[in-house]
């Protein structure tokens, strides 16, 4: 008798390729290109990483990345439990507001006519205290209209974060001190036209760049332009005031003429 045929190979159906269990060419779970998520470059280790971050941020505003500005403003980089940008920046801009301020004391000594006895030791004593009165009430004053800026945009920050945010505008303006400070050695109507437009300078870009940085910070529903522009007003003109009245009777003790 014939053989049985044998039986068909029974082709069980293959599992489908393991795709969809892959891991995906790691696009996805790469963490996006931002520098709100991306580790701060300078490790809170001190002083020495303190001044880095506050160097970066010198150098992020003065070639207009103010991206990467405002993550180092308001980064985690951190001294003694204060945010590196705005422990340094008030230290730097007081110390050479400080250094003119004695000068011009030095200076005023070497004009007899000025003084009867000259300038005494309380006078330098005075140009050392009055400098770190005035930039400590303009730097914590803006930080609190920040805070109020960001209320009235429907966000809450805190008050370290808006005098990181702060010190933006102040660390633009160290240069225009620096430069003071060196003109200052230097008599003459050119010195002084220098020194015009670069206040001019500093005055736009710093506002500018604390717009910018404030706006990407707060991420606003609404354009925050209005009212940044109302309250740096009103922080200009009676933090000017309040410094003038601070400085008038220690000047005006100082020199001949009643200021």
């Amino acid at each position: 008798a014939p053989a049985a045929p044998a039986p068909a190979p029974a082709y069980a159906p293959a599992p489908p390729p393991a795709y969809a269990t892959a891991p995906a060419p790691g696009y996805a779970t790469a963490p996006a290109p931002g520098y709100a998520t991306a580790p701060a470059p300078y490790p809170a280790q001190g002083g020495a990483a303190a001044f880095s971050t506050w160097w970066a941020l010198f150098l992020a505003l003065f070639r207009g990345d103010l991206v990467r500005a405002t993550a180092l403003a308001v980064g985690k980089e951190r001294v003694g439990g204060a945010r590196a940008a705005w422990v340094i920046t008030p230290a730097v801009n007081s110390l050479l507001v400080i250094l003119t301020a004695l000068l011009a004391v030095a200076r005023l000594d070497e004009v007899d006519y000025l003084f009867s006895d000259g300038p005494s030791a309380s006078d330098y004593v005075l140009a050392f205290l009055l400098p770190l009165v005035c930039v400590a009430l303009l730097f914590f004053g803006r930080a609190g209209l920040l805070v109020a800026l960001f209320r009235l945009r429907g966000r809450t920050v805190s008050f370290g974060d808006a005098s990181s945010l702060a010190s933006v505008s102040f660390l633009v303006s160290a240069p225009l001190l620096a430069l003071a400070l060196v003109l200052s050695l230097i008599p003459g109507t050119f010195a002084s036209v220098v020194l015009l437009c670069a206040f001019v300078f500093t005055v736009f870009y710093a506002e500018l760049s604390t717009y910018v940085v404030v706006a990407r910070a707060g991420r606003f529903e609404k354009s925050a332009a209005l009212p940044h522009a109302l309250l740096s007003t009103v922080w200009l003109c009676l933090g000017t005031y309040l410094c003038w009245l601070i400085v008038k009777e220690p000047v005006s003790s100082m020199l001949w003429w009643s200021l």
